[in-house]
């Protein structure tokens, strides 16, 4: 919808997240998230399978909070990616806290588990609404289940 760089498949690895989200003013990331009440820092999202250059894809809060993103907007659509963990002397943190902390200036994520068709039906809403000119800020998704549904 926006044009810009795709990382599919085996490009969709950590390494790639790494290197160049921060050029970008919009990162999506369709992904498996892996959230850690308990001990927050081990919260993750969860790359493409692959065995080059050694990364394990997975990418920890830890990295996101060191990475430079200068994105206006940040879209997560993993299970679970908004939910906070509790961590002392931090206060909540959660994977939305780290790419704000990284220099996202919005950021859309998920707070419970929601299956790949309804997220895309629901992201796609959201960026139509976005090219039709409303603001990240003042951006409503309609009720495209029902039209989806019929």
């Amino acid at each position: 919808m926006f044009g810009g760089d795709a990382y599919l498949l085996e490009r969709s690895t950590e390494n790639s997240f790494k290197q160049f989200a921060g050029n970008h003013k919009i990162i999506y990331i369709g992904t498996h998230a892996q959230s850690d009440n308990l001990h927050p820092e081990f919260s993750r999202l969860v790359f493409a399978k692959s065995n080059a250059g050694g990364e394990d894809n997975y990418l920890y809060l830890s990295e996101i909070y060191n990475c430079n993103l200068n994105a206006d907007l940040a879209v997560v659509t993993a299970c679970e990616s908004g939910k906070a963990g509790y961590e002392d002397g931090e206060g909540m943190i959660s994977l939305a806290h780290a790419f704000n902390y990284a220099g996202s200036e919005s950021i859309l994520t998920g707070l419970w588990k929601i299956d790949e068709q309804t997220s895309a039906v629901l992201i796609e809403a959201f960026y139509k609404n976005l090219v039709d000119g409303l603001s990240i800020k003042h951006c409503k998704i309609q009720n495209q289940l029902d039209r989806t549904e019929s």
